[in-house]
């Protein structure tokens, strides 16, 4: 199995704290060197992790270390020349989460990629979480029957003073709407074929922080009502509700036995119901050794992503999203955005 060699550009909490765990259990891979406008954090990966080959410019990197695979997990407004850049120097490129900071520095990603050899992935990991995937079967399925209302909440419970600066303000490419509601509307994007048609917002400063916590509604092209609260600072909770016109999914995407379809007309709480999910609990228990290796659910997804990255370049596999994809997203956004601004309905068919 080929070993592909990594540089890394921005070294903050998700590198240290998902990609670096991640990449450690997989020996498809090799981090060869990091980039960071802190010297303080190089220094601390140097000591840490034995790395030796740090950068404050990732242009240096670039020039001065051979590598296979550029990945970016620096703040959003910086994603776009860093991006263009690898895929100028011909490299593979794993770009964080939005891809970009407008919609139109997403074109202008979209056609750089289309003259470059290197492969592409945008780090949607949640794509990858087993319940996730067991969701899109099952819609794809058409188990629901026809989708009526969905219900999101979605916090990730970041203490305010953990965060940094850039993540507090919307102009820096923080806040709920850009950060954290981007996965939703990728959720969306990636299980139905009915796009939305319009949405409405209304974000708050919780902690001093702009666009946090963050609701939205959307409406899809059948009517459907979509509910959305959002939060980079609440408690940690991650689940949904799909109710259909023949049954109802409730998805914990964190917790390994979190999926679950009932009939409709089942209400919360039924006996039945919490003794089927006792004995799923008891089924699914041989996992848990599984999830502990690789440090449970969420770090399961990025494993998962990284080796569909891994099978993409050796082995010419599709990866689960797409630069195009991403661009539905960032129109989202910034619909969402101009909504909470302007307080009222925004059609998408104006972006």
């Amino acid at each position: 199995m080929k070993t592909l060699d990594i540089g890394f550009i921005g070294c903050g909490g998700v590198f240290n704290k998902r990609h670096y765990p991640t990449l450690k259990r997989l020996p498809r891979y090799r981090i060869v060197a990091c980039c960071d406008t802190n010297r303080i954090k190089l220094d601390k990966l140097e000591r840490d992790y034995g790395i030796k080959s740090t950068f404050t410019d990732y242009r240096d990197m670039l020039q001065k270390v051979p590598m296979d695979i550029a990945a970016v997990s620096s703040p959003v407004t910086t994603h776009t020349q860093i991006a263009m850049d690898i895929l100028d120097a011909g490299l593979h490129l794993f770009l964080e989460k939005p891809a970009t900071f407008t919609i139109e520095e997403c074109d202008r990603l979209i056609e750089k990629a289309k003259s470059s050899p290197g492969k592409l992935i945008i780090g949607y990991n949640k794509r990858y979480m087993p319940n996730i995937r067991k969701a899109k079967q099952a819609l794809e399925r058409g188990e629901l029957g026809q989708i009526e209302a969905v219900q999101f909440l979605f916090s990730t419970g970041h203490r305010v003073a953990e965060l940094p600066d850039w993540r507090k303000e919307r102009a820096l490419g923080g806040g709920s709407f850009i950060e954290e509601s981007c996965h939703i509307l990728d959720f969306w994007n990636w299980y139905s074929d009915k796009p939305f048609n319009r949405v409405c917002s209304a974000t708050s400063r919780l902690g001093g922080c702009d666009d946090n916590p963050v609701a939205f509604m959307a409406e899809n092209q059948d009517g459907a009502l979509f509910q959305a609260l959002v939060s980079d600072t609440l408690p940690d909770q991650n689940r949904f509700t799909i109710l259909g016109k023949d049954k109802v999914m409730r998805l914990y995407t964190h917790q390994f036995d979190g999926f679950e379809i009932q009939p409709r007309g089942v209400y919360d709480g039924d006996l039945k119901q919490r003794l089927q999910n006792g004995v799923k609990f008891i089924r699914y228990l041989p996992q848990i050794g599984t999830l502990w290796k690789v440090g449970g659910v969420y770090h399961l997804s990025y494993y998962y992503m990284w080796k569909n990255f891994h099978e993409a370049i050796t082995n010419n596999v599709p990866v689960l999203n797409s630069l195009e994809e991403t661009r539905n997203v960032q129109i989202l956004i910034k619909a969402l955005v101009d909504s909470a601004d302007q307080n009222k309905w925004i059609e998408i068919n104006r972006y």
